[in-house]
């Protein structure tokens, strides 16, 4: 018999920026999750199409700032849709949640266990709900 988990589509995860300690704890926490496929690493925001190809679902980006949606991930929802984009800053516990790049919500990740609810949570918004 089949779980709930395994029935859903695996949530697939990007990770753009992140380096060191926080990109190999992002990293090993997604790949212990049995409903995330970790795609992989990219430190470059030009390779970020390609790697779109895919089919990431989710990208968690590194960003400096977080009172803002930045430009280049309004531009990758404008061409990606379907795609939500979880931002976190390396110098605090917030990060923010994009989708569609009218909508976006603050968020506390204190835990690795917050990052996952967070990222499953985010997946599963449609373009029609907020969080």
């Amino acid at each position: 018999m089949s779980t709930q988990i395994e029935q859903r589509r695996a949530i697939h995860v990007l990770i753009v920026g992140l380096t060191g300690v926080l990109a190999e704890s992002i990293s090993e926490v997604i790949q212990t999750q049995p409903d995330m496929v970790l795609l992989g690493h990219t430190q470059n925001w030009t390779e970020i199409p390609a790697a779109l190809g895919l089919q990431a679902d989710v990208l968690v980006i590194k960003v400096e700032l977080i009172e803002f949606v930045p430009e280049s991930c309004v531009r990758l929802l404008h061409t990606f849709p379907h795609l939500k984009i979880l931002t976190l800053t390396t110098h605090d516990d917030s990060g923010v949640g994009c989708w569609l790049s009218l909508y976006h919500y603050p968020l506390l990740i204190i835990s690795r266990q917050m990052l996952v609810d967070s990222i499953r949570q985010f997946h599963t918004l449609s373009s029609l709900q907020r969080f």
